[in-house]
């Protein structure tokens, strides 16, 4: 099979998922020919169980018509079976260590998870003490700005009365030069 047309790149997802699938049908067949071909050696482990009970160790072969197979070919078959038992063991354990890397993954995306809540718990609680800051910032700013209202509203009542105080001082000056004058 091929994959899809409607992607261009090979590492697109329906790329992948073609792989995958032909990985899988791989691993499928190479499965069913094992399975099939255990049941077979699992057959001849049986007649030769039975031919050793028995004597007649060639009457029995022809009772169950093998076609042709030897003392040789089935050393052979025996080879194959431990073989295909050995691989059987290799892949258990690598499911068996995959399923352990899978859990310890779960575990760490569960630590991840509950890291990311408590980030986003105090980023809100930041982001709440940051607006009361600002709220409060304001109203001190506000503050601020009617105390200096208030202060200049106050010197400009004092560079009145300044003014005033000038302007009755230089009258008394005047009005002093004038009585010395008139008096003197």
């Amino acid at each position: 099979r091929r994959p899809p047309r409607s992607t261009q790149s090979r590492s697109s997802a329906a790329s992948d998922v073609y792989k995958r699938q032909s990985t899988q049908s791989t691993w499928g067949s190479l499965i069913k020919v094992l399975s099939k071909t255990i049941n077979n050696m699992s057959n001849v482990a049986h007649l030769l169980n039975e031919t050793k009970e028995t004597s007649s160790f060639d009457s029995r072969f022809d009772n169950y018509n093998l076609g042709g197979l030897t003392p040789l070919s089935l050393d052979v078959l025996q080879d194959q079976e431990k073989r295909f038992k050995q691989k059987e063991k290799e892949y258990k354990s690598e499911i068996e260590s995959l399923r352990e890397e899978i859990r310890s993954l779960k575990q760490n995306q569960d630590r991840i998870e509950a890291s990311r809540d408590e980030l986003i718990i105090q980023v809100a609680d930041l982001r709440s003490l940051v607006q009361r800051v600002s709220q409060e910032g304001d109203y001190l700013l506000e503050k601020a700005k009617a105390k200096n209202r208030g202060f200049e509203k106050q010197i400009e009542a004092l560079d009145c009365s300044l003014r005033v105080s000038q302007e009755s001082s230089q009258h008394f000056d005047r009005m002093a030069e004038y009585w010395k004058r008139y008096l003197c």
